[in-house]
């Protein structure tokens, strides 16, 4: 479990899923590119209300195949005020510059499960909450993909 401390505040971070994306409408050479969605879940621990401000939300990345990926979020909160024992998701892009074969595959699920999420300011890993889940999602048109465009 990380905790984030910054001038009073108090941050419990938790990876609350990825998901992968397949585009199909740019599949070249029979093969899917990839692109990785991870919400990150930040509950507020403090005995007061708190601004979180993008330094604090705007520093993560995964290691994927030895490489490092930044996750870039999707939003853009200057700061967000966060009210005591409140949590804010904010969910974050990732090309992987990777492609696969196949739609759903287990194998590449799990080495995606298994790649750790970690803060540029102190290399702690970030950890997965009990409700944590991954699930591939596969564009079907040419509109700019979010989590929500495919349920």
């Amino acid at each position: 479990m990380l905790f984030f401390n910054c001038k009073n505040k108090s941050l419990q971070i938790k990876i609350g899923n990825q998901e992968p994306w397949y585009d199909s409408i740019n599949k070249k050479d029979s093969l899917f590119t990839i692109k990785l969605f991870t919400t990150l879940s930040f509950k507020n621990e403090n005995e007061t209300a708190f601004t979180l401000e993008r330094k604090d939300y705007n520093n993560f990345f995964i290691i994927f195949k030895k490489d490092t990926f930044a996750l870039v979020p999707e939003i853009n909160y200057a700061k967000k005020v966060v009210e005591k024992g409140d949590s804010i998701s904010i969910v974050y892009l990732t090309d992987l510059y990777h492609k696969e074969k196949d739609f759903d595959n287990p194998a590449f699920l799990k080495e995606i499960e298994n790649c750790p999420i970690k803060q540029y300011n102190n290399q702690e890993k970030i950890e997965k909450s009990s409700e944590y889940e991954i699930q591939s999602r596969i564009s079907l048109w040419n509109a700019p993909p979010t989590p929500n465009t495919i349920d």
